[in-house]
C-alpha cells in the first residue's frame, strides 16, 4: 500500500512541481526504480535484522489499541518507504536535469559521454544526501542514543542491538543503499532520452 501510495503521489507531485514534459516522466521513472530498490532493501534488512516493528512507545501503543495493526514490522516498513521517497526524487530530478543541461551546452555529446559527465556530479550529490539522510536519523534518535550510551551497565554491542537502535540503523543503509544505486540508474536513462531525442 505505501509503495503504490508513493507512486500515486510521485506521479503528480512531480509533474505539478517540474511540469508535464519528457524530463519530468523519466524522472519519475527512475523515482519508481528508487523505490523498488527502497522496498527491497527495507524488507531484506528487516528480515535479516528481525526487527519486530515495535522499538518505539508510540509504535508499541499503535500495536495494542488498534486491532487491525496485526504485522508491527509492516508499519515499521511503511516508514522506512516513506523516509526515503522524498530524497529519491530530489535525486532523480536533479540528474535528469544535469544530463539535460549537459546536452543544452554540448548537444555533440554522446550518450556515453553524458553519463560519465553527470555521473561525476552526481557523485557529490549523492554524497551530500546521505550526510544529509544520516543526520537526520541521528537528530531523530539522538535522545534515546544519548539514554543508552550514557548509562555505563550498556556496552557498544547491546547498545547497538537495542530495537530503537537497531531500527535507526536499518533504516539508514536500506535508504542509502537505494539513493545510491538510483544515481547512475538516473542518469543512465536520463542520457538515453536525450541522446534519442
Amino acid at each position: 500500500v505505501t509503495v503504490f501510495g508513493s507512486a500515486i503521489i510521485l506521479l503528480v507531485n512531480l509533474h505539478v512541481t517540474h511540469g508535464i514534459n519528457k524530463r519530468t516522466f523519466c524522472a519519475y521513472l527512475s523515482t519508481l526504480a528508487g523505490l523498488l530498490l527502497a522496498w527491497g532493501f527495507s524488507v531484506a534488512f528487516v528480515s535479516i535484522s528481525k526487527l519486530s516493528g515495535l522499538g518505539s512507545e508510540e509504535a508499541s501503543l499503535l500495536f495494542l489499541t488498534i486491532d487491525t495493526i496485526k504485522l508491527p514490522s509492516g508499519l515499521l516498513l511503511a516508514g522506512f518507504i516513506l523516509g526515503a521517497v522524498g530524497v529519491l526524487d530530489d535525486i532523480a530530478i536533479t540528474q535528469t536535469e544535469t544530463v539535460a543541461e549537459l546536452h543544452k551546452a554540448n548537444p555533440k555529446l554522446s550518450s556515453k559521454e553524458l553519463y560519465k559527465k553527470a555521473m561525476s556530479i552526481g557523485r557529490h550529490h549523492i554524497a551530500s544526501v546521505v550526510n544529509t539522510l544520516v543526520l537526520a536519523y541521528a537528530g531523530v534518535a539522538l535522545p534515546i542514543f544519548l539514554l543508552f550510551a550514557l548509562r555505563e551497565d550498556i556496552g557498544i554491542i547491546r547498545l547497538l542491538n537495542e530495537e530503537m537502535i537497531a531500527e535507526e540503523l536499518v533504516r539508514t543503509v536500506s535508504g542509502t543503499m537505494a539513493l545510491i544505486l538510483l544515481v547512475p540508474i538516473s542518469t543512465y536513462m536520463s542520457a538515453r532520452l536525450f541522446k534519442k531525442k
